[in-house]
């Protein structure tokens, strides 16, 4: 499983179907950390894994054999070119991106234009600080005017609740499509994200 429980919190949203876009994969199970997404493969959904390091796709390509691993830099890559080449669905479930030093660099590069995305986990390292205190700013600061609304404010690893490193948003025009109704009228600042999966699960339809 993740280590802040985002496959538990994508699947608990939209179930066990669906295509994600994993941008700083690693090996696609466990290192350089674990996935966020090896899970959601195994209950069936697909997608793209995107990772630099040359070290990791071969094993990547091995034990995520369902997706369309790309060795590339997120930094540079052209995305809509990568998309097309991969027939992404212009509404991708899932958008995960935990890379360093700076998610909000490779964010900035995706063709809002032209994709929409249900959700969205976006790693800020706040707790690395003060290089954090800047990335959560940025974040903010870009996501501000798209049309997502902040879910989850600052959550930490499971393990690790004070680690904050991500913030995880979602699209208020697939409210009908989320297992959780009123997702627009919840809000989680800093909790641990296993209490946050657990009001979820509960408030499932």
């Amino acid at each position: 499983m993740a280590l802040s429980q985002q496959d538990l919190f994508v699947q608990t949203l939209l179930g066990n179907k669906g295509y994600y876009v994993d941008i700083g994969a690693g090996d696609g199970a466990g290192e350089p950390c674990a996935s966020n997404t090896y899970w959601l493969e195994e209950l069936g959904w697909t997608g793209i894994l995107l990772e630099y390091d040359p070290q990791y796709p071969p094993k990547g390509r091995v034990v995520r054999p369902n997706s369309h691993f790309v060795l590339a830099n997120a930094l540079s890559v052209d995305y809509v070119q990568l998309f097309r080449q991969c027939q992404t669905p212009k509404v991708i479930d899932y958008l995960s991106i935990d890379i360093e030093p700076s998610s909000i660099a490779a964010l900035v590069r995706f063709p809002f234009h032209e994709y929409d995305f249900k959700i969205l986990t976006i790693e800020h390292d706040f707790y690395n600080m003060p290089q954090g205190i800047v990335q959560k700013r940025e974040l903010s600061l870009f996501m501000k005017d798209k049309p997502y609304y902040k879910l989850v404010d600052d959550v930490g690893l499971s393990y690790r609740t004070t680690y904050y490193l991500e913030d995880w948003y979602i699209n208020p025009k697939y409210l009908h499509e989320f297992r959780v109704p009123n997702l627009d009228k919840l809000y989680y600042y800093r909790q641990n994200p296993n209490t946050i999966i657990a009001d979820l699960i509960r408030r499932v339809k």
